[in-house]
C-alpha cells in the first residue's frame, strides 16, 4: 500500500501590468532613490539642529572623538615595522621595547 501523495506547493509570481517596461521600472526606482535621499537629508538636518542645541551631546561627541584620536596616535607610535617603537612581532623584543 503506497502513502498518499502530498500536493506540490505552487509558486505565485507577482504579475505586473503589460505596459510596465524597463523604463517605467527605472523611473520607479529613481523616484524611490530620490525620496530616500530627501529623507536622509531631513534626518541629518534634525540631528544637526539637535547638535547645535545640545551642549551635552557636543561634549560627549568631542570626548569620544578625543579617545579615538588618542588610540590612533598610540597605535601609530607602537606601529609594527621599522618606523615604530615595536619593530617586531616577537614578544621578547616587545617586552624589551616596553622598558625603554
Amino acid at each position: 500500500m503506497s502513502s498518499p501523495q502530498r500536493p506540490q506547493p505552487t509558486i505565485i509570481y507577482p504579475r505586473f501590468p503589460a505596459p510596465l517596461d524597463q523604463a517605467t521600472v527605472e523611473s520607479l526606482f529613481n523616484k524611490l532613490y530620490r525620496a530616500l535621499q530627501k529623507l536622509g537629508r531631513v534626518v541629518r538636518t534634525i540631528y544637526l539642529l539637535g547638535w547645535i542645541n545640545d551642549d551635552d551631546l557636543r561634549g560627549q561627541v568631542t570626548r569620544t572623538t578625543n579617545k579615538v584620536e588618542s588610540f590612533h596616535a598610540l597605535s601609530a607610535y607602537l606601529d609594527f615595522g621599522s618606523a615604530g617603537i615595536i619593530a617586531t612581532n616577537n614578544s621578547v623584543e616587545q617586552e624589551k621595547a616596553g622598558y625603554l
